[in-house]
């Protein structure tokens, strides 16, 4: 069905961030770990959640900040009409807060101009939701050359029985 959804999906629209530059203000790194079921050691792994993998097309990579909030911009290269914003969180059964803002080319140059501008514009604020859905489709057309996300907050699970039924690792795999 992901298959169909897709392809209907490709033919009606395009992904304007689809390997676009990507900045974020941290990536975090896989910190190893042992598996619970057999014996084996994980290494740590330097860059696994780096911002790059927001953009890929790829559901077996993510990128992750090291804490929240955490933001990540891309750069679409230059104005662009932008239709929708999908966002795909990890776990479509937690409440993600988020902010989409944007930029236009005349008012940030270059990729770490808008990295260090003061001047975003609201685009999307989901800072009070409460719906717990992934992916989350923010609808309204707006012209940029730069969409910044900032995860604001995640639910993450609390009680040992919602711990234990989840695969965790490491931070990065609960906010990603």
């Amino acid at each position: 069905l992901e298959a169909l959804v897709s392809r209907g999906r490709a033919s009606s629209e395009t992904d304007l961030a689809f390997g676009r530059p990507v900045v974020a203000s941290s990536e975090s790194d896989y910190q190893g770990g042992v598996s619970g079921n057999i014996t084996e050691t994980f290494p740590a792994v330097k860059g696994f959640y780096a911002a790059r993998y927001a953009a890929d097309h790829n559901h077996g990579t993510r990128w992750a900040p090291t804490t929240l909030p955490g933001s990540l911009i891309v750069d679409l290269g230059a104005d662009l009409l932008v239709g929708r914003c999908e966002t795909t969180f990890e776990y479509v059964l937690r409440v993600y807060k988020y902010r989409i803002q944007y930029l236009a080319q005349a008012e940030a140059a270059s990729l770490s101009a808008a990295q260090s501008s003061t001047t975003w514009h609201m685009y999307a604020d989901r800072s009070g939701n409460t719906a717990n859905l992934s992916p989350v489709a923010d609808v309204g057309p707006f012209t940029a050359r730069y969409l910044k996300i900032t995860v604001l907050s995640a639910n993450l699970p609390t009680a040992s029985g919602e711990i234990r039924t989840i695969v965790q690792t490491d931070y990065a795999d609960l906010v990603s």
